[in-house]
């Protein structure tokens, strides 16, 4: 494992445990969602996922502060486990 990958798992862990102690049900019912959607599916994009957790009543809570599920974004895509399509410039 190179140097880089290792300090991604290290973000990731450091993000995943800020979200946990945030909010710990918000992150349990998120993998619940992860898990059955990636399970029925064999590529999920960001967008269907995000669709499928409001279709799901799972919204973000006002404690889980949003750049913790950035960069947990950024680390995965550091990590390789998924290719980012396309880039999107805000207006």
């Amino acid at each position: 494992m190179t140097d880089r990958m290792e300090n991604a798992i290290k973000l990731a862990e450091k993000c995943w445990a800020k979200a946990i102690t945030a909010s710990p049900e918000f992150v349990e019912r998120y993998i619940e969602l992860a898990e059955e959607l990636l399970l029925s599916k064999r590529e999920v994009l960001g967008d269907e996922f995000r669709d499928y957790c409001r279709e799901n009543m799972l919204f973000r809570p006002a404690k889980l502060h949003h750049n913790t599920w950035v960069s947990g974004v950024k680390t995965l895509n550091t990590l390789g486990w998924i290719t980012p399509i396309k880039k999107v410039i805000p207006s």
